[in-house]
């Protein structure tokens, strides 16, 4: 293979890297491909390091790389501690971070977000810095800590400002939607979204979560607006990269409020491979998928597979503990259950819902849940 050096086989992977969200990646899996197997070939460790690296990067590029990643970063952790080089081993740690809260492992998680601080604190390095504060912003949303998680994801954003990184604003904006869609302010950020949306028409995630703020607002058809035209091309617009499957859960539960039964359909057909994930773009979690496959078998009104998926993101949520998403998980069971007439099984999801989002200021969950109790949502 021309190029067969350790060199080479770090330019291959750095230019799969800069490819990742190009939208061809099969050139990119080329480049991946090449890249390691050169690097493996060449009795260099530190190229190795360096390839394994930028190929975990490129890999954010499709859906589908969850797995490899996973043992990718497991390789990459190894080889930096072997090389005991800070910079080796703070990317190896986020790289392993972010696989572990994908895959829901709450040990590996919390190993290697405490390497990224550790690090970034040892080498006094900005960019480690504010790295390790908007993954710690990720962590704390799947603990139930909002206070946290916005405190974490505002300093990251100031961070990120003050030392010229690019993408800060966007980082901070994203996680703070979590946050306010978690306390049931949606209403605070839904025209700043709007105007995003319209400035920037060719951007699918914008138009998504325009759609879902919509949705959750009760504002049917602005949502609608947005959401049929892409059901009825598939949604083919999203683009299949980690960013896909928080998408296309959005607009599942998009489906949900609108009882769009066939878009319904084709996105639970595309999301039930993955139902052993958790909902994250890196940047944000969600959730298990099993419960957003429970709130599409729910519109499909499968009720019996409905409750197979929300059991199993029950004990999802409660394995990785994440008091938010189980209580999300109860309620939208609570309503399933309501809705074929099981009014104690009901009762009992949605109280036991709106009492664990009390206790963690999930006030959307709280208020939803209590107006299913009290007859006033639709169930």
């Amino acid at each position: 293979m021309p190029g067969a050096t350790a060199d080479g086989a770090r330019l291959r992977a750095l230019l799969a890297g800069e490819l990742t969200f190009s939208g061809d990646f099969p050139r990119v899996r080329t480049l991946i491909d090449e890249a390691l197997s050169t690097a493996r070939g060449v009795d260099d460790r530190r190229a190795l390091a360096d390839v394994l690296s930028s190929v975990s990067n490129a890999l954010l590029g499709s859906a589908d790389t969850a797995s490899e990643r996973w043992a990718l970063s497991a390789e990459l952790v190894r080889l930096a501690d072997e090389l005991a080089d800070p910079q080796h081993q703070f990317y190896a740690a986020l790289w392993r971070y972010t696989c572990a809260v994908q895959v829901g492992d709450v040990d590996e998680m919390d190993l290697n977000l405490q390497r990224l601080q550790t690090v970034s604190e040892d080498v006094g390095q900005p960019t480690m810095r504010w790295a390790s504060l908007y993954n710690g912003s990720v962590r704390a949303h799947l603990a139930g800590d909002l206070a946290r998680a916005e405190a974490l994801a505002l300093e990251s954003g100031g961070l990120g400002h003050e030392t010229g990184q690019t993408d800060a604003l966007m980082i901070v904006g994203v996680q703070l939607f979590a946050v306010r869609h978690e306390q049931g302010r949606l209403d605070e950020l839904v025209d700043i979204i709007a105007q995003r949306a319209a400035e920037n028409p060719g951007v699918p995630t914008l138009q998504g979560t325009l759609a879902f703020t919509y949705s959750e607002l009760g504002r049917i058809d602005d949502a609608a607006a947005i959401f049929e035209p892409v059901a009825q091309d598939d949604f083919a617009v999203l683009p299949f990269d980690v960013a896909w499957i928080p998408g296309m859960s959005r607009y599942a539960e998009v489906a949900a409020r609108l009882g769009a039964v066939d878009a319904a359909v084709s996105i639970y057909d595309k999301l039930v491979p993955y139902r052993d994930q958790i909902v994250s773009s890196v940047l944000t979690v969600n959730g298990s998928v099993e419960r957003i496959l429970g709130v599409l078998a729910a519109t499909l009104e499968r009720w019996e597979l409905a409750d197979r998926h929300f059991a199993a993101a029950s004990e999802v949520h409660e394995r990785i503990a994440a008091p938010l998403f189980l209580a999300r998980t109860w309620m939208n069971w609570g309503r399933a259950l309501t809705s074929r007439g099981d009014e104690e099984r009901g009762r009992d999801r949605l109280e036991r819902a709106a009492e664990l989002a009390r206790q963690h200021d999930g006030a959307a969950i709280e208020r939803e849940a209590a107006g299913l109790l009290a007859g006033q949502v639709s169930a």
